[in-house]
């Protein structure tokens, strides 16, 4: 089995979501019980989310603007019938993000993302996750199910009318989809860590475990004429592509302060400089 992420078909209509989740090392495995008893999971000691929170980025390769994502955090807790035991509510932020290509280059490319996450405020782990995607002329609507006393994730394919869930067997402690896992990364003790050292993840992601390995590279600092940053920096390894260039061609920076934003995502490849940066 294979834990890499291999884009030796890119397209270019693909580049955009290729920035989009260029951080994400996957295996699309359906039968992995044996690695995911196994593997070790980094994480924040409790899962956090500042209601209101709002980011914004803008997706660019080299001089020419990609698209816009934005991610927000619901201004309230919302209550989540349980599943499992139907006379219970569990307590959730709700995490939405967005991702549109520009309008400009639609003749190349036309791309929307509408993802949602419900995500317990007390156990920290994903309790329902919604996903609309239009990539050209593909389209898929999803709803995935985290049930954590059966020990089940179960996914509906809602774009495949009169297809039956596919259901995937899962530990409770490991019931996270992407977007939880991004907050685990933005909110995990980095400053604890020294330079070298690779910190892992793993999330559910439409019929697939994605894992994540980035190694910790250190501390930059960037003086601006108010004041000077400091960001942790990091890089994911094993992502496999003829289109990348250099040893680590992904950076992650994350800011180094109370808010623990991610700031930006640059990839060095041969069709130059891709970036994600969060809008000032």
């Amino acid at each position: 089995m294979k834990f890499n992420l291999r884009l030796e078909e890119l397209s270019l209509h693909r580049v955009f979501l290729f920035v989009v989740l260029i951080s994400i090392s996957a295996c699309s495995s359906k039968d992995a019980d044996k690695e995911l008893a196994h593997f070790p999971i980094f994480e924040a000691i409790d899962f956090k989310a500042v209601p209101g929170e709002k980011l914004e980025y803008e997706v660019s390769a080299g001089p020419f603007d990609l698209g816009d994502i934005s991610v927000h955090v619901s201004d309230s807790i919302h209550s989540v019938v349980n599943p499992e035991q139907k006379e219970k509510v569990i307590r959730c932020f709700k995490i939405d993000a967005k991702a549109s290509s520009k309008s400009g280059i639609s003749w190349i490319s036309k791309v929307k993302h509408d993802w949602s996450s419900w995500v317990d405020t007390s156990s920290g782990r994903t309790v329902k996750m919604t996903r609309d995607v239009i990539e050209n002329g593909y389209h898929a609507k999803q709803e995935s199910r985290f049930l954590p006393d059966s020990q089940y994730i179960v996914q509906q394919d809602l774009h495949k009318q009169g297809e039956p869930s596919k259901i995937f067997k899962c530990r409770p402690d490991l019931m996270r989809d992407l977007i939880n896992v991004i907050w685990q990364l933005r909110y995990s003790p980095i400053e604890e860590n020294k330079a070298g050292d690779t910190l892992k993840y793993l999330a559910f992601f439409d019929s697939q475990w994605l894992f994540f390995n980035v190694v910790f590279s250190g501390t930059k600092e960037v003086k601006s004429k108010k004041s000077l940053k400091r960001y942790f920096v990091l890089y994911p390894i094993g992502i496999e592509s003829k289109y990348l260039k250099g040893k680590n061609p992904v950076e992650i920076w994350i800011e180094a302060d109370s808010k623990r934003r991610p700031f930006r995502v640059q990839v060095s490849s041969y069709f130059g400089q891709l970036a994600v940066r969060l809008k000032k």
